[in-house]
């Protein structure tokens, strides 16, 4: 099945049980985006205003092709075009040094302000429009769009061939959404500014759930829920790209298989792929998909009885086994990474793993040890490249830097035990609130009110967090720059 069968398979928002009766639609085009279908492949292309003129070769022959709004015309001569970049007067990229957790920002001389940015930027490739702001992303992430007022930012589309452009009038990109499409078929879409405004209006609306949300996780710009059913399901919800997909199989084995408990109590999230804990047959079993493939893997089965966690971040996918810690490879085998007994809690940051037992937390990078830290009294733990920070009992939030305790600030009264980790920010949470935490001064503060008991986690996008009542549940971000401004930076 190609990828967005399934993978781009989008929900209403509000996600109604059961799966069957959702309606599925490719990731859909902001109202109003224009579409042109070509034979060839794409050399170049200059946009003015709405009007697109584009290099096309098919074959030996090249043709120039003149397309606005739903009129095309076409000369047989081709002409080398290449869309020179405005430069962005008064607005710029500002990257941290090296070596430093903190995010890309986008810089606006006219306000004093600057917004930190989900994506690292790739060099030389922002645009400045009115009051929006677009770019590329490093490591083939697709074009985003932020808005200078208040730094809200939209993913437009995975893009090839050539740069995207942003003007006055709208975005014009070659368009790559369709992974396994022909490569001599190129889509080339005109998004209106209205509508680029429009989506921007809707990121980070929270997404509503016909069922209670068993468990959560977080990782880059995707929040992946358990939504509970007849039969559990995991659901991504793609936050700046606006969408929500069901990734788990009714047909698969955490539904179908032979004694599925058709539970889920567990999930972690690392990149497009996530981990989940179900049982069969009355034993822990761990599953593993992605948003791509239409299939659940078996990677990891226990005995009756078995304590079980997961971790996940970037291409990390960590869970225990027994007296083990292993790891979800890219074709969905499993290798041992390490022995560790009497895991209490497990992270992961990148291709590094924590674990916290016996009163050490303990950090690997692959298989080989890189430090411990004793931590007397921890309860869980979270690290992010050299800093770790752990809660423990006596309701304190170590930080830890360099194999070194350097700080110990008091937490929330009532703090759970739990405690997640980006750019210095630490996130804990209540019986209704959702705090962040500096971990350079400890200053805290609350960044969420909820009804009910909630989960939390933080990334470049913010903290995102879920809650559960009368068997509903609700998924929310708080986006990064009032995270910021919440903990005073």
């Amino acid at each position: 099945m190609g990828r967005f069968a399934l993978a781009a398979a989008v929900l209403v928002l509000v996600l109604a049980a059961p799966a069957a009766a959702a309606i599925y639609v490719c990731h859909p085009d902001p109202a109003g985006t224009r579409v042109l279908h070509l034979r060839g492949d794409v050399l170049g292309y200059r946009v003015q205003g709405a009007t697109a003129t584009i290099a096309v070769r098919s074959g030996d022959a090249c043709a120039t092709v003149t397309w606005s709004g739903t009129a095309t015309s076409r000369r047989a001569a081709c002409t080398n075009l290449q869309q020179p970049y405005a430069a962005p007067h008064g607005v710029r990229v500002v990257r941290p040094p090296a070596g430093v957790d903190r995010p890309d920002r986008l810089a606006v001389a006219s306000t004093g302000r600057s917004w930190p940015l989900p994506v690292r930027v790739r060099p030389n490739t922002l645009q400045v429009a009115g009051d929006l702001a677009g770019y590329e992303a490093l490591g083939g992430h697709g074009f985003w769009v932020t808005r200078l007022g208040d730094g809200k930012t939209t993913f437009v589309a995975p893009v090839k061939s050539g740069r995207p452009v942003l003007d006055a009038d709208g975005a014009f990109y070659v368009d790559n959404v369709y992974k396994s499409a022909a490569p001599n078929r190129p889509v080339v879409k005109f998004v209106p500014t209205a509508a680029l405004q429009s989506e921007l209006v809707r990121v980070g609306a929270p997404v509503h759930t016909g069922g209670a949300i068993r468990a959560f996780s977080m990782d880059g710009n995707t929040i992946a829920l358990v939504v509970a059913g007849r039969c559990d399901r995991v659901v991504f919800w793609n936050v700046p790209w606006r969408s929500v997909m069901q990734v788990s199989q009714q047909a698969g084995v955490t539904c179908a298989g032979l004694g599925a408990s058709r539970h889920i109590s567990q999930i972690a999230l690392g990149g497009a792929r996530a981990q989940w804990v179900t049982m069969q047959q009355g034993k822990p079993v761990v599953v593993a998909a992605d948003d791509i493939g239409c299939q659940e893997w078996v990677v990891g089965r226990l005995p009756s009885g078995s304590h079980v966690l997961i971790a996940g971040d970037g291409t990390t996918l960590a869970f225990t086994t027994a007296g083990r810690i292993s790891h979800v490879l890219g074709s969905y085998r499993t290798a041992g990474l390490y022995e560790a007994s009497g895991v209490q809690a497990l992270a992961a940051d990148g291709t590094l793993t924590a674990v916290l037992a016996h009163g050490l937390v303990t950090i690997h990078a692959a298989q080989t040890r890189e430090l411990t830290l004793p931590a007397a009294g921890a309860q869980s733990v979270a690290l992010r490249g050299s800093t770790v920070v752990t809660t423990t009992a006596s309701g304190r939030l170590d930080v830890y830097r360099a194999a070194r305790l350097v700080h110990s600030w008091p937490l929330p009264s009532g703090a759970r035990p739990r405690v997640d980790l980006r750019y210095g920010i630490a996130v804990v949470t209540t019986r209704n609130g959702v705090y962040a935490i500096d971990t350079t001064n400890g200053r805290s503060a609350l960044v969420a009110s909820t009804p009910a008991t909630p989960r939390a986690q933080i990334s470049p996008l913010g903290v995102g967090y879920v809650y559960s009542l009368a068997g509903r549940g609700t998924a929310a971000l708080v986006p990064m720059a009032a995270v910021e401004a919440a903990v005073g930076r």
